[in-house]
Order: structure tokens, then sequence, then C-alpha cells
């Protein structure tokens, strides 16, 4: 997935799901919400919940064939 953003359009909050699969705790969706408009729910919306929110600078995780975490910097 790649999300192309506009010259004044920023982050604000990243939100989806998590749960299992396959035995292993994964993000099974995902979704992108910047100063203009928001992105997704990309996946499957099943599991728990999580937010981060603030404008967002840099993201980090952890991934093989499937999403296993996704953090964010904030400033």
């Amino acid at each position: 997935m790649q999300i192309q953003l506009g010259p004044s359009e920023y982050v604000m909050e990243v939100s989806g799901t998590y749960g299992a699969y396959n035995n292993n705790v994964v993000v099974t969706s995902l979704r992108v919400a910047t100063n203009l408009r928001a992105y997704g729910p990309f996946g499957r919306a099943d599991g728990t919940s999580f937010t981060a929110n603030g404008r967002v600078v840099g993201f980090f995780g952890r991934s093989g064939e499937l999403l296993d975490s996704i953090g964010v910097y904030t400033a």
C-alpha cells in the first residue's frame, strides 16, 4: 500500500485493529487520517482497536509476510 500526500497534507492519526491470524498476532486493518482526508481502512476491520494521534512525523514497525506491528513518532 502506498499513499501519496499532497504538498500541504500531513498525517494526524493512524488507527486500526489487531488480532490473531494463523496463531500470530498481527495488524488486521489500518486507517490513516490526514488534515485533509482519510485513507482506508485497509484490511479486515475485526479485532482489538488501536489509535495513535498527533502530528505524525515518522513510522516504525515490524513485518514479514504480514504487518506484525506499527508505531508512530509524533511532534
